[in-house]
Formats: structure tokens, C-alpha cells, sequence
């Protein structure tokens, strides 16, 4: 997921636009300012990749800062031809053109949002709520019996006017159990759906290997779903059974997702997890 792009002239900031938190780059600017040529790099700093390019020419530095999950072909052939789009667009103005010029740029920005295609996967054995949790997002009608997913969903909701955030309902039931490592990798987050049951609890460690070895860096939160049956462990229960070497205690919500009051709730889980600076209700 795209988190931030930002242009420099000079040292002076002519552009931002930022999506989710993500690095205080301002001593890494210093370092990349002294780059004598012009090229597209990748480097990789704690949770994130930050892609850059310099134009010595117009003295300009193109900053990206993505998720760790985020392939670098992908973001080698969005950044060239955005470098290319701005340095046309505003080839009359870039020396001189005071930072509100460039403000027309957003909707570009956003454009490369959606082309670096966030990816949050929702993940569990089949009648956890996966499906209900993304109807639910999408503000449908909710199921009043369990219908199974056949192979995967995509569900998209608003993030931005002009901006998506992009779901997958995955198959729970194990005949698709050879699908599940293609909707994990490249996740942004992967939020594991439990229906809190001990039996469901205990056999769901096993979508933390499959995260472990297809996606190790993804954010991860588990949903303990059906928080309103009466033999449901508690999300804090949960949590315990479900710590992991790797992931440690992992971050778990109690939920009911057949309360369509709940959406709110579910968003806010997703907007901290992520680390965005906003998200449309």
C-alpha cells in the first residue's frame, strides 16, 4: 500500500499526499540529495519500502514510502511514468512555481494509490463471518443463514473520494485450502476470523503458519466473531491460545458481525491496524 509521495525542490517541499503513517524521513532527504545521478532506487527501512528517484537537472527528489508487502516491479513501473507525467504537466512552472501550483497533482497521487493495489485478506475456516464481515463492510444485506464462498470475493469500500481500500472473502472450507497461500501473499493486512469456539480457535493456528510462510511481513489482527453465543471464549482467551513465536500476542478484537451497528467498529480496527490517516464511514 502506498503511504506517502512526496516531491521535493530543493529542500523545500513542493508536494504531499499522505495515506497512512509511515517514516520521519526529513535526515533521510539530506542523504538522498547528495545522489550525483538520476535513476529509481529501492531501499528497505524497518516496516517499509521507500523508492526514490532524483532529477539533478530541476534539482527535484521524488520520494515513495510503501508497505514492506509491496512488489518492487510494481512500484518501479508506477513511479517512472508518474516521474514522467509531473515533469510534462508542469514543465513550464517547475523551477518557479510556488507549492500551491502543484496541488493539481492529487489526483495523480491518487491514481498511484489505487495502481500499488492495497490488499487485505480475510482468512478463516468456512461459517467464521468471513462473508458477512465483508457484507457488512459493503453496507449489503447481511446473510441470515451461512452460505459458503465459492474460491474468493473481492470486495471494495471507500477510503477517499477517489480512493479504495481492496478486501478478499477467501473459501474457508479445505477443498480450497491450496488457494489460501495466493489471497495471504501480498496482503497488506490479514485479519484471521475465528467464530470462538475452542475447537475453531485451536485448528486456526494453522493460518498463522501459512501467513508466516507466504507473507511473514503483513500486519495480522484476529476477529473473534460471535462474541454473542454463549459458550464463545473470550477475545482475551483467545488471544493466549493464539500467540505466536513470530507475531507475538496479536491484536484481538471481540466482534459480532451480524450487528450492523458493528461496521463502524470493524472500520476503526482496520484504520489502526493499517496505520491510516483516514478512513471513509
Amino acid at each position: 500500500m502506498l503511504r506517502e509521495l512526496t516531491i521535493f525542490r530543493g529542500h523545500n517541499k513542493i508536494f504531499q499526499q499522505l495515506y497512512g503513517h509511515s517514516l520521519d524521513i526529513s535526515s533521510l532527504v539530506d542523504f538522498l540529495r547528495q545522489i550525483k545521478r538520476d535513476f529509481i532506487q529501492i531501499i528497505k527501512i524497518v516496516e517499509f519500502k521507500v523508492a526514490y528517484a532524483v532529477n539533478r537537472e530541476k534539482d527535484l527528489l521524488f520520494l515513495f514510502i510503501t508497505d514492506f508487502t509491496d512488489d518492487d516491479l510494481t512500484i518501479y513501473n508506477t513511479l517512472e511514468p508518474m516521474i514522467e507525467e509531473f515533469m510534462e504537466k508542469y514543465k513550464e512552472s517547475i523551477r518557479t512555481a510556488s507549492p500551491d501550483i502543484f496541488r493539481s497533482f492529487q489526483d495523480t497521487a491518487d491514481r498511484v494509490f489505487e495502481e500499488i493495489r492495497n490488499k487485505i485478506t480475510l482468512i478463516g475456516f468456512s461459517g467464521t463471518g468471513k462473508t458477512t464481515i465483508a457484507r457488512l463492510l459493503e453496507k449489503k444485506e447481511l446473510p441470515k443463514r451461512h452460505i459458503a464462498t465459492i474460491v474468493g470475493n473481492e470486495v471494495k469500500i471507500p477510503l477517499t473520494d477517489n480512493t479504495k481500500l481492496y478486501f478478499w472473502d477467501s473459501a474457508g472450507q479445505e477443498r480450497y485450502s491450496k488457494m489460501w497461500p495466493k489471497f495471504i501473499e501480498g496482503a497488506d493486512l490479514v485479519m484471521l476470523i475465528v467464530d470462538s469456539t475452542e475447537e475453531n480457535v485451536h485448528e486456526s493456528r494453522l493460518f498463522l503458519k501459512l501467513i508466516e510462510e507466504n507473507e511473514p511481513a503483513a500486519r495480522v489482527v484476529i476477529i473473534a466473531n460471535k462474541q454473542d453465543l454463549p459458550d464463545k471464549l473470550y477475545p482475551q482467551e483467545i488471544q493466549k491460545r493464539l500467540k505466536d513465536k513470530r507475531l507475538g500476542e496479536i491484536p484481538t478484537y471481540g466482534f459480532v458481525a451480524l450487528d450492523p451497528e458493528n461496521r463502524t467498529k470493524m472500520l476503526e480496527i482496520i484504520k489502526d491496524n493499517l496505520k491510516l490517516y483516514s478512513i471513509k464511514y
